[in-house]
């Protein structure tokens, strides 16, 4: 199959998972090597945006959720040099408003959710 059909295809898959869907969590994402017209979950995070469905970016691992975080403005960019990829100017238009998940813009770019730098010791049972 061409690549033009995969991509047709694609995405009459996501527009089908939005419409059976009530939100849309996104995590990671890889940013090269997709079959599409952009990385799979830029593509399920656009449609869900354009039908004002709650989307949640989990950016702390990285990948297209924290390339799209930082689109929208709520995740500082990247001091590295990173490419960009296929359809990331779709995002330019959108804030994290666009979310519609009910977090602020300040809530959305919190980092400090108890989350853990390092492992426990060994025998640490105060997590």
């Amino acid at each position: 199959m061409d690549d033009g059909k995969w991509r047709i295809g694609l995405t009459a898959m996501r527009e089908l998972m939005r419409d059976q869907t009530g939100a849309r969590i996104v995590l990671g994402g890889k940013l090269d090597g997709y079959v599409g017209t952009m990385p799979n979950v830029a593509e399920e995070a656009l449609l869900a945006i354009k039908a004002k469905q709650p989307v949640f970016l989990v950016g702390g691992f990285g990948g297209c959720a924290v390339d799209i975080a930082e689109t929208l403005g709520i995740a500082q960019r990247w001091a590295g040099l990173r490419n960009t990829w296929e359809g990331r100017k779709l995002f330019d238009g959108y804030a994290g408003n666009d979310l519609n998940n009910g977090l602020t813009s300040l809530m959305a770019s919190r980092t400090d959710w108890g989350v853990r730098r390092e492992p426990p010791a060994c025998g640490d049972t105060t997590s």
